[in-house]
């Protein structure tokens, strides 16, 4: 009797041990699918920086990865030249660098060869370092057909901006942070255009980032931005709209 009444103990609780973890499973996967729910609910936002790298990439990297945001950048060849191993922490670091041409020229003066060039040789200085670009950023986002050829021929998508933060204008953290608050408020989404060579621009990011988040940005490289936007025929038409940038 004693015997039977302890088998049957053992039963009931292992039972009730079962019934909470599956208790505990359920609760879990529910709070699983609302992160996923929220999470699909935040924009996709696409931070792009120009010029780079340069005397203050390293700091914009430092405080990526504090914030854990990704980011995509352009990058001038010559400048891969100098900056090797940030080039390399970039790719480490999981963002993207692609191809900002080599000297930053206008390319709309050069020709098709020259244009070509540009391109060559700074996608050449990054596959030196393992990096293979998919994109490419005319300077100025000055570009003919036959920027668009020549970037199609090197395998990379021609690709502008949809929001310029027009950091090469406003000089100082004060005045960049004042004019982001009222332009980027009701503009949430799209493909960012910054410049890491500026002082104010990298200082100003963190409380950016900020902003960003709390407006409903989730920050993707570029490369992911452009694979939910299903961009089709991807060689022949520039992504993104933009203004002639002076930078």
């Amino acid at each position: 009797m004693h015997r039977q009444y302890r088998v049957i103990r053992r039963w009931a609780i292992a039972a009730f041990i079962l019934a909470i973890i599956a208790m505990e499973l359920i609760v879990a996967s529910a709070i699983s699918a609302l992160a996923q729910e929220q999470k699909e609910e935040l924009v996709p936002c696409a931070l792009t920086f120009d010029d780079g790298p340069g005397n203050y990439t390293e700091q914009l990297l430092d405080t990526l990865k504090d914030k854990q945001v990704v980011a995509t950048f352009f990058v001038v060849g010559e400048q891969v030249l100098r900056w090797p191993q940030t080039v390399r922490r970039i790719a480490a670091e999981g963002h993207e660098a692609d191809n900002h041409s080599f000297d930053h020229p206008n390319l709309k003066q050069l020709s098709y060869r020259r244009q070509k060039a540009e391109i060559d040789k700074t996608d050449r200085a990054l596959r030196a370092l393992g990096i293979v670009p998919k994109y490419f950023r005319p300077p100025y986002g000055s570009y003919n057909a036959s920027t668009v050829r020549a970037a199609a021929a090197n395998k990379l998508v021609l690709v502008l901006w949809t929001d310029d933060a027009l950091d090469w204008k406003y000089h100082s953290v004060i005045s960049l942070e004042s004019h982001l608050e009222t332009h980027l408020k009701g503009k949430i989404g799209g493909i960012y255009l910054f410049h890491d060579l500026h002082p104010w621009t990298v200082t100003a990011m963190p409380d950016i980032l900020d902003d960003l988040t709390r407006h409903g940005c989730r920050f993707v490289t570029l490369a992911d931005y452009m694979g939910k936007r299903n961009v089709q025929d991807k060689s022949r038409e520039p992504a993104g709209t933009a203004n002639k940038n002076p930078e």
